[in-house]
């Protein structure tokens, strides 16, 4: 759940400096690791 965590931080970081595709891939990365954590 940390990775989780970090992988957001990381994804509002990239947004707000206006790195929209990068926080983009990071936010989609974040979501495949929710949904692999949720299926268990």
């Amino acid at each position: 759940m940390q990775h989780w965590k970090r992988t957001i931080e990381q994804a509002n970081r990239c947004f707000n400096l206006g790195e929209w595709v990068e926080a983009r891939e990071l936010y989609l990365q974040a979501l495949a690791l929710a949904q692999v954590v949720n299926a268990n």
